[in-house]
């Protein structure tokens, strides 16, 4: 890495020297604009399946690791049955009753999630994993299911004041419900619709959808959306998991360009509603027994996440959200947690700690803001390259960067030039990979050097293999 560190700090120290024009032949230029204004980077965060095991000194470090990773917005989800109580069969024709318990310990801890998120303006998308289970509620067009649904963000947003919840999550991944069909979930999101109109929630809460996963489902299922259920649909949900290859071929690009255009032949207004990748995550290394990711510990996740999300933007995505934030919030049958997490409150003292792409995603993520400017260059078009580079830059101009992805195994050498104007006249490098991550004594990745320079400044910047590099005028 030596010989890295020498190149790029030459490059820098050149270009300021000598005074030459700041755009030079052969530099690879942001000038592709991607989004005018990209709504950010994401996390899985539900409610605890077990909190009264979060003691509160975990509580603590799980916030102040999300205050650390600051996700423009959350996904998270809730069984029904934590928040229901006392369901009555009517009789003779009467309708069903039933009551709400606030006081059961999983809600209380998605009061807590919601509580941080209001005060840190996170945004939530919030929703249930399925319809009722073990009552008479078979799927979502339940006329229970809306009313439920209504009574509960009614109770939430407008009677408790949580103006952080932005949208509602019908179902989780509706197309692998036994029996649903997309006739279905479109009946119970216009019901659910009219229930959030009855009760003036339409102006505070938008129903995001289908939350169809895998990518024939996803073209299928948004192509339906999009066409008979748009007007209902204040954004669109996809989860996608792919394989080591889709990522480091480039494909997973391409895959959510076809996504994007299949919507957009329906519903143009999808530029402003946006595309989220509402979970995401990599197929090699799941173990099929235990829905766990064996590889989740390694800086080769984290630097195929960081080449997937930068691919989902480059493929027209407007939000990109990881499954997942903590171990401890979701238990398998033989008692363990679910390994998928970027940390694990509960696990040995190894998993409590931060695994590797909790850094690669915490760059992401604020280098990848709310409201900022995205822009890709002639790189990313070349054939058969290894290499991906995306630039952003924030709304009001003070903070800007970028990313390079390195999936090849060797080094490479690029130079590159952002001509929107940035302040500042320091810049901070960061580089992820195995060798070359720096952390500080709480796990947080720091930067490798500082150097004097812009980003408006010519920067030949070398990628050593299978890393990224950030390249950031703002120490995170």
């Amino acid at each position: 890495m030596k010989k890295a560190i020498c190149l790029l700090l030459t490059a820098v120290m050149a270009t300021a020297a000598t005074g030459c024009s700041p755009k030079v032949k052969d530099a690879y230029t942001f000038d592709e604009q991607l989004h005018a204004s990209f709504d950010g980077i994401g996390v899985e965060w539900d409610a605890y399946e077990h909190p009264n095991i979060i003691t509160d000194a975990k509580w603590e470090t799980v916030t102040a690791r999300v205050q650390k990773l600051a996700p423009a917005f959350i996904r998270c989800m809730i069984n029904l049955d934590w928040v229901l109580t006392d369901w009555q069969k009517g009789e003779d024709g009467a309708p069903d009753t039933w009551s709400y318990n606030w006081e059961q310990a999983n809600i209380k801890s998605l009061l807590q999630i919601l509580d941080y998120c209001q005060s840190a303006g996170v945004k939530v998308a919030l929703g249930s994993w399925r319809a009722v289970d073990g009552w008479d509620m078979k799927d979502s067009a339940d006329d229970r299911f809306a009313q439920i649904f209504g009574e509960i963000f009614d109770e939430l947003v407008n009677t408790r004041g949580y103006t952080c919840i932005k949208w509602f999550v019908p179902t989780n991944e509706p197309n692998y419900l036994p029996g649903n069909t997309f006739e279905t979930w479109h009946t119970g999101v216009e019901k659910v619709y009219a229930q959030f109109r009855d009760k003036g929630l339409l102006d505070k809460v938008s129903i995001t959808g289908p939350d169809a996963t895998s990518q024939t489902a996803a073209m299928t299922w948004c192509e339906s959306a999009a066409r008979d259920t748009r007007d209902k649909l204040g954004n669109y949900s996809i989860h996608l998991y792919v394989s080591d290859y889709t990522v480091d071929s480039g494909n997973l690009a391409e895959n959510i360009r076809r996504i994007r255009e299949t919507i957009e032949r329906h519903d143009a207004a999808v530029a402003d509603k946006g595309l989220y990748l509402w979970e995401c995550g990599l197929i090699d290394g799941k173990n099929e027994e235990w829905d766990t990711n064996e590889l989740i510990d390694t800086y080769g996740y984290g630097v195929r996440m960081a080449d997937y999300t930068l691919q989902c933007i480059m493929g027209g995505a407007k939000g990109v959200c990881y499954w997942e934030l903590d171990d401890a919030m979701h238990f398998l049958d033989n008692g363990k947690t679910k390994n998928w997490g970027m940390f694990s409150s509960l696990g040995d003292a190894a998993q409590q700690e931060l695994r590797p792409w909790f850094s690669s995603s915490m760059l992401l993520s604020k280098m990848f803001g709310a409201g900022s400017s995205v822009y890709g260059c002639a790189l990313n078009g070349e054939n058969k390259t290894a290499v991906r580079a995306v630039a952003a830059v924030s709304a009001d101009k003070t903070a800007g960067g970028y990313a390079i992805v390195n999936s090849g195994a060797t080094a490479v050498t690029k130079t590159f030039y952002l001509p929107e104007t940035v302040v500042g006249d320091k810049l901070y490098v960061y580089v992820f990979g195995e060798k070359d991550a720096k952390v500080d004594g709480d796990g947080y990745i720091v930067p490798n050097y500082e150097l004097s320079g812009s980003l408006n400044q010519t920067l030949a910047v070398t990628v050593p293999a299978k890393s990224v590099v950030f390249v950031s005028n703002t120490k995170y």
